[in-house]
C-alpha cells in the first residue's frame, strides 16, 4: 500500500474503480479511531467513510467502525444500529 488509498492497495482490481479516488481504506480509517483523542479527528473519519459506505454497503467492517464512531460520539442507538446492519451482513464475524 503506498498512499493508504484503496486504489494503491489494489492496482488493477475492477472493484477498486467503485471506490472514489483518495479515498483511505477502512482498515486506515479503524487505526485513526482507536488512536483517536480529539473529536476532530473522528468527525474527520466520520466524513472518509461516508465514500466508503456508498461504494460499498455490503461492508461488515465500515458497519463496524461506523458503530464505533457512533459510540465514541455517545451516540449509542445509532452504534447498535450500524452493529445490526454489520451483524446481518456477515453474522460469524467477531466483532459483530
Amino acid at each position: 500500500m503506498v498512499d493508504g488509498t484503496i486504489a494503491s492497495a489494489l492496482p488493477g482490481c475492477g472493484f477498486v474503480a467503485a471506490a472514489p479516488a483518495g479515498t483511505p481504506t477502512v482498515e486506515l480509517l479503524v487505526a485513526r479511531t482507536l488512536l483517536s483523542t480529539s473529536a476532530a479527528t473522528l468527525a474527520a473519519v466520520d466524513r472518509a467513510l461516508v465514500p466508503i459506505l456508498e461504494a460499498f454497503p455490503g461492508s461488515p467492517k465500515a458497519w463496524v467502525l461506523r458503530a464505533r464512531l457512533r459510540t465514541a460520539e455517545d451516540k449509542d442507538l445509532d452504534a447498535l444500529a450500524a452493529l445490526s446492519t454489520a451483524r446481518d451482513l456477515h453474522p460469524a464475524r467477531r466483532e459483530t
